[in-house]
């Protein structure tokens, strides 16, 4: 196990910043020996994803924690692991029951086409929400700068990286 810490620190352009990152992160890992069919660097914003809860008249912090969670949990659980944790509850094959968010049928219909979206343009056209277009306009920055660079094929935005519930509030990245 390695782990790394890159910071940027001063008055910077943010996109300009978020790219670098994931310019260093590329770098690191094709020098490693990785070739860049080996790996791939997926970024979000959580402002897209916080403008929809705003969206939705989702104020409980509670209630947006459990939806922050059940979005993380999709590559476990599944589309309709994740429909059951936004509304009541899901039981796994075990029988354990994880109470949900408790959310109406409208608001996790929304939720849910969300999480189906994988590219800007068809996330524009559904979320109209101010900060959800900062972010999308954020992430359009972003990936217009690393189109400029060698590694712009491998980093790629999946809209469903909502981590850091309590410290991130803007740019996402995972490798």
């Amino acid at each position: 196990f390695t782990q790394a810490d890159v910071d940027i620190i001063g008055n910077i352009n943010k996109s300009q910043a978020d790219a670098e990152i994931c310019n260093i992160i590329s770098d690191t890992l094709t020098k490693c020996g990785l070739s860049d069919k080996q790996f791939k660097v997926s970024i979000s914003n959580r402002k897209i994803i916080q403008g929809l809860i705003n969206q939705l008249n989702i104020t409980d912090k509670a209630q947006e924690l459990k939806i922050i969670r059940a979005i993380d949990k999709l590559d476990r659980v599944g589309l309709k692991g994740v429909e059951d944790l936004l509304k009541k509850e899901r039981v796994d094959t075990s029988g354990a029951v994880t109470k949900g968010a408790n959310l109406s049928d409208t608001q996790a219909s929304e939720i849910l086409k969300f999480i189906k979206i994988n590219n800007l343009k068809d996330l524009k056209s559904v979320l109209k929400n101010p900060l959800s277009a900062e972010g999308i306009k954020e992430t359009e920055e972003l990936l217009e700068i690393v189109s400029y660079g060698k590694y712009g094929k491998v980093i790629q935005p999946n809209f469903t990286i909502v981590r850091g519930l309590a410290y991130y509030d803007g740019f996402c990245v995972e490798t």
